[in-house]
C-alpha cells in the first residue's frame, strides 16, 4: 500500500486488491487491474506453507522484491523456521541479475540468502550501516518526523501514521521509488497524505467518548510490542489492551509472550484477554496488570461499563465484527 501510493504520484500503478496474496487472489488482481498503460504492478505474496508462493508467482516477471519482517506468526503451520524462511524469501531467489531485492538490514535470513541471490541487494532498517536508513527527529502520539538517507538524498518525511515500526516499513518502499525515479518531492508528499489503514493503528472514537486504536487486521510478536509502545505515549488515565492472543506460534509461544509481558511492565497498561498463558507466564507482583476473560463476550461487558472519555484502548488482532461495533461509535 505504501509504495503504491508513492509510485502512482509518477507513474501508472496497479496492485493486488487488500489481502488478496495467493494464488488466486494475484492473478484475480492482475484480470482485474492490470492494463496496457500499467507502468508497475504490484503483487503481494503470502504463504502458510511451503510451496505456496511458488504456485503464486511462478509466472510473473518480477524485477523487484521486498522482503518484510520475517516473524514467527505463521510457525506452526510451516513446522519450522527453516521452512518459512526458505518459502517467504521465495521470490528473492526470482529476481534476475538486471533486479534489485530490498531485505531488512537485521533480517533473519540474511544469513540463509547472502549467496543464493543474483540481483543488487539493498539492506533497510534503523541501522546507521544499512544502504537506507532514518534517524527519528520527533515522534508524539499524532505525528512522526524523520530524517531519511538513501545514497545521494537525504530528506525529512513527516507521517499521521502510527507506530515506531512504521518508519522502517516506509524505507524499502521510499529507496524502490527513488531508484525508479520517482522525485524526492512526490514522495514527502505521498508520505504526509497518507492515513493509517482501518486496523492498523487506526484511530477512532470509541464508546463513552474513549479513544480506540484499532491494530485488529492481525498480530504478531513485533507488531504488538510497537502496539504497546504506541499506546503508553497516550495521555489517558486508564489505557487497556484486548486481545485473543496470538495463534500459529507454535514451539515459539512461551517465549513471544515472555517479550510482549517484558513490554507490558514498564507501562501502566492493563492487558484483557482470553488466553490464559499470559497470566500464568507473568510473575505475581504484575499479575494485577493481566486480567482473564473466559470469552470475547465478558471482554465487551466489561469494557463498556469501565471506560469513558479518560481511556485509551487497543484492540490487538482479530475480533469478532459485532466486538469492534459494539466498542466503536
Amino acid at each position: 500500500e505504501y509504495l503504491y501510493s508513492i509510485l502512482e504520484t509518477t507513474y501508472p500503478t496497479a496492485k493486488t486488491e487488500k489481502n488478496h496474496n495467493t494464488d488466486v487472489g494475484v492473478a484475480l488482481s492482475i484480470l482485474k487491474n492490470l492494463t496496457s498503460t500499467t507502468k508497475f504492478f504490484i503483487a503481494e505474496f503470502g504463504a502458510y506453507k511451503k510451496g505456496e508462493i511458488r504456485k503464486a508467482s511462478y509466472y510473473i516477471p518480477l524485477q523487484y522484491a521486498i522482503l518484510t519482517g520475517l516473524g514467527n506468526q505463521h510457525l506452526d503451520l510451516y513446522g519450522s523456521r527453516e521452512n518459512l524462511i526458505t518459502e517467504e524469501t521465495y521470490i528473492l531467489k526470482k529476481i534476475t541479475a538486471e533486479g534489485t531485492v530490498y531485505i531488512p538490514y537485521n533480517s533473519p535470513a540474511n544469513s540463509h540468502l547472502s549467496t543464493r541471490l543474483k540481483a543488487q541487494t539493498i539492506l533497510y532498517g534503523m541501522n546507521k550501516n544499512a544502504d537506507i536508513t532514518a534517524e527519528i527527529l520527533s515522534a508524539d502520539p499524532y505525528m512522526q518526523k524523520a530524517k531519511i538517507i538513501y545514497k545521494k538524498d537525504a530528506f525529512i518525511i513527516e507521517t499521521k501514521l502510527l507506530g515506531e515500526h512504521i518508519i522502517e516499513n516506509l524505507l524499502p518502499a521510499i529507496a524502490l521509488a527513488l531508484d525508479v525515479g520517482v522525485p524526492v518531492q512526490n514522495i514527502i508528499t505521498a508520505i504526509e497524505q497518507f492515513s493509517p489503514i482501518t486496523g492498523k493503528l487506526s484511530l477512532h472514537t470509541g464508546h463513552k467518548k474513549s479513544l480506540v486504536i484499532n491494530d485488529g487486521v492481525n498480530s504478531n510478536v513485533e507488531g504488538f510490542i510497537s502496539a504497546i509502545h504506541t499506546l503508553h505515549k497516550f495521555s489517558h488515565k486508564q489505557k487497556i489492551i484486548v486481545s485473543q492472543g496470538i495463534i500459529e506460534l507454535g514451539v515459539e509461544k512461551r517465549a513471544s509472550y515472555k517479550r510482549i509481558l517484558e513490554e507490558m511492565y514498564k507501562t501502566d497498561i492493563l492487558l484483557y484477554t482470553t488466553d490464559a498463558l499470559f497470566l500464568e507466564l507473568t510473575p505475581k507482583k504484575y499479575q494485577k496488570s493481566i486480567v482473564t476473560f473466559n470469552d470475547v463476550n465478558l471482554i465487551q461487558k466489561k469494557l463498556l461499563t469501565t471506560i469513558d472519555k479518560h481511556s485509551a484502548i487497543l484492540i490487538e488482532g482479530k475480533f469478532p465484527k459485532s466486538f469492534i461495533e459494539c466498542i466503536l461509535i
